[in-house]
């Protein structure tokens, strides 16, 4: 695991996936000028470079989807920019859902944390709020590091 920032994602490295994701996140409402970093090859956050975001430390972050070559909104939420990264393993198999997922857990502007699973094959993102003990868990593996 491993404690890092929205800004700290790689920029987007294919001209063609950056020209495509930035003419869709010029259409988003409300975010002036952006970065937008990539995840995995098929998962981008993008985020506001607005200063008053930078200073509040609360911004609207938006994870998008490129699949198929087709960019979807995945969902939109406010926070710091922190994200725990949930390096090893890599995917877990979910029964239920019938794929492997990713997860990684993104800070609220309330300091509490959104699980996030993405999967490798599927369309369903699992979202999922953290307990008061996985929280207490995340600030202390966050807390060295700030925005």
């Amino acid at each position: 695991m491993t404690c890092t920032n929205v800004a700290k994602f790689p920029a987007v490295s294919d001209p063609l996936i950056h020209e495509q994701l930035q003419a869709h996140a010029k259409t988003l409402p409300g975010l002036g000028s952006f970065r937008i970093g990539e995840i995995s090859s098929r998962f981008f956050i993008v985020s506001s470079e607005d200063e008053k975001c930078k200073e509040a430390s609360s911004c609207y972050y938006r994870l998008l989807d490129l699949r198929n070559g087709a960019v979807k909104d995945v969902f939109a939420f406010q926070g710091s920019g922190k994200i725990l990264m949930i390096l090893s393993p890599v995917a877990l198999w979910s029964e239920l859902l019938q794929d492997d997922y990713s997860e990684m857990e993104f800070e609220t502007r309330e300091n509490t944390y959104l699980t996030i699973k993405l999967p490798s094959l599927g369309n369903t993102v699992l979202v999922v709020p953290e307990s008061p003990e996985e929280i207490k868990m995340v600030r202390r593996i966050c807390g060295a590091h700030s925005k």
